[in-house]
């Protein structure tokens, strides 16, 4: 842990060996097969939670032959992971383990180029920003500690998108009180110890705040039909999920 209160952690990668085949997931599910795909997605989010749910359905895609699948089959890989929280971020949404919450995760996770930026979530960028401006006791730029906190990453290339998702892990990490921005530069904010002080820890974003409420099934509930979770609009179907390019 540094001095800022941030721990630093590998990401570590799940497991990615074929455990099915394409025609497995096309039209209604044997039970076996549901069995299978229930318990690589299980693993993928145990393993690497907190995970963007775009890149959770890839790599369950993987593991069953595909490199492409479709937007809608999103919804099925949510109702069927087993328990955790669902939070939306923007266009974004990310799968974070039950036991965990974005108000109160001190963490980022060394991933060398492992993760888009948009693969990480909020709360973990700012983190990373906290970290690399505890390194600069004389605190940096934006730009520059856009740069820093993305050098954690093992990512260089500080796009339009990526400078989006840092300015508003800045902004973040100021209203939790981590951080000064004074307009130019940003330094820790006076008196830092947030280890120390849990009533800091609970403060977030309203935005993020009233996204924690949405709270994927645990692993008892039912089944039997996935649509029944979703709104008539959103009805979901097996088939044409999944792309074989």
């Amino acid at each position: 842990m540094s001095d800022c209160g941030i721990i630093a952690e590998e990401y570590v990668c799940s497991p990615t060996e074929i455990v099915g085949t394409q025609d497995e997931l096309k039209g209604r599910l044997t039970r076996d097969a549901r069995a299978r795909l229930e318990a690589a997605i299980q693993e993928i989010v145990s393993v690497e939670a907190p995970i963007e749910l775009d890149a959770l359905t890839r790599k369950v895609g993987k593991r069953f032959g595909y490199q492409r699948v479709a937007k809608r089959w999103k919804r099925t890989i949510t109702y069927r992971i087993p328990g955790g929280v669902l939070v939306g971020e923007g266009s974004r949404s990310f799968v974070w383990p039950e036991e965990a919450s974005p108000s109160t995760w001190r963490r980022y996770r060394k991933s060398n180029g492992a993760r888009t930026i948009g693969e990480i979530p909020t709360t973990e960028l700012a983190n990373a920003i906290v970290a690399a401006v505890a390194d600069a006791p004389e605190g940096l730029d934006h730009i520059a500690a856009y740069r820093a906190a993305m050098a954690l990453f093992g990512l260089t290339r500080l796009t339009e998108s990526a400078s989006s998702y840092l300015e508003e892990a800045l902004t973040l990490a100021v209203i939790r009180g981590d951080l000064h921005d004074e307009g130019t530069t940003v330094s820790l904010a006076p008196s830092f110890f947030p280890a120390l002080d849990p009533q800091r820890s609970k403060t977030v974003l309203p935005a993020q705040e009233s996204t924690l409420q949405h709270r994927l099934r645990p692993a008892t509930q039912s089944r039997s039909n996935p649509c029944l979770s979703m709104p008539a609009a959103e009805s979901c179907s097996n088939d044409g999920c999944w792309s074989k390019e």
